[in-house]
């Protein structure tokens, strides 16, 4: 199974959601938690996945790139996974945009956890 998707996740994260209180739902270290808890399930996903379709498929390298490779966390892991193993690993990405990367992703949670009990 090398498909990548989170609905899974996203409904885990909708019914937590909702059994959080009204207090809860509006606090910013609620809102970090969740979105760092999120953070490392897509994380474990991605490098689990990843490293088993590079068993299966045989590679000899493995290319992160775009807006998700601005990702520090998700770097750092693949990289202590990937060390483990005889993969070649290359990132690509703009130095600068890591920042931005986070705060919006940060946004996006928080968006959308509002939203779940609008």
């Amino acid at each position: 199974d090398y498909d990548f998707s989170f609905s899974g996740l996203k409904t885990a994260v909708l019914y937590a959601h909702k059994n959080q209180s009204s207090k809860t739902k509006k606090s910013k270290k609620y809102i970090s938690a969740m979105s760092s808890e999120i953070q490392q399930s897509i994380i474990y996903v991605l490098i689990k996945k990843t490293i088993k379709a590079s068993h299966y498929f045989q590679v000899k390298s493995i290319i992160l790139v775009g807006v998700v490779s601005s990702n520090h966390e998700l770097r750092r892991q693949f990289h202590e996974n990937i060390n483990k193993r005889t993969l070649c690993f290359i990132f690509r990405f703009r130095p600068g945009l890591t920042r931005n990367i986070h705060t919006h992703t940060r946004g996006i949670t928080a968006r959308m956890l509002g939203r779940v009990i609008a």
